[in-house]
């Protein structure tokens, strides 16, 4: 053994002396302790504080693995079957999930109706807050963007506002709180459907959320 371990009146006394040669023993018996009992050494608990530091504020890894597209054919109709159900008065069933948005075509005028499922309501000012799951191409949402007067149904109501688009900044704490409150179909829901694989953390959502237009439907003042 290179060093021997000083007794405590030893180590007065050479430290007067010597206490350069004190300082290399005591960090070489340091050392040599860290190596056989690492879980006790405190530079190592110091390395496991940061560790759990860099988790909690990583960069989210949130991937696209997939292109998505407006359903077509069966997956459509599938999707379209809540309208048939709001034209039949039946909204009630969806409670507060899931809105008819009645709106107008930007080319040709015609009215038109799609159900969104609800990211947010907020309760003082009774908007709801949406978003396009197919992105900014949806047909919807650039014609909400061109004609911001619209209306929407959640369950018996109908209800005039205005679509107001939000920021992506805005998106992503809206989807982060969604996601909170609906975390397992949120997980479940976006590599299969909207083609995000995430690894179910907040920042993952959070990113996701960035990427999806949202538009909040704020009621219109009473004349």
């Amino acid at each position: 053994m290179p060093f021997e371990l000083l007794n405590p009146a030893q180590a007065r006394c050479r430290a007067a002396r010597a206490p350069h040669l004190v300082a290399l023993v005591r960090a070489g018996a340091t050392a040599h302790l860290s190596t056989r009992r690492p879980s006790r050494s405190p530079p190592l608990r110091g390395k496991q504080y940061s560790t759990r530091a860099t988790r909690q504020g990583r960069k989210p890894i949130m991937k696209i693995v997939k292109a998505v597209e407006p359903p077509a054919g069966f997956t459509r109709a599938l999707f379209r079957l809540p309208i048939h159900l709001y034209r039949l008065r039946l909204g009630w069933l969806f409670g507060n999930r899931l809105l008819l948005l009645n709106h107008i075509g930007r080319v040709s005028g015609k009215a038109h109706q799609t159900v969104l499922e609800v990211a947010e309501h907020d309760t003082t000012d009774d908007s709801y807050t949406v978003a396009s799951g197919w992105g900014p191409t949806a047909a919807w949402y650039r014609n909400i963007l061109h004609n911001t007067n619209v209306s929407i149904q959640v369950g018996t109501r109908t209800i005039s506002v205005t679509a107001v688009p939000l920021s992506k900044e805005q998106g992503g704490d809206i989807f982060s709180r969604y996601a909170a409150r609906h975390r397992r179909a949120a997980k479940f829901i976006l590599p299969r459907v909207l083609g995000f694989s995430v690894d179910g953390s907040d920042n993952d959502f959070r990113a996701v959320g960035e990427r999806l237009p949202f538009v909040r439907f704020v009621p219109c003042a009473p004349e």
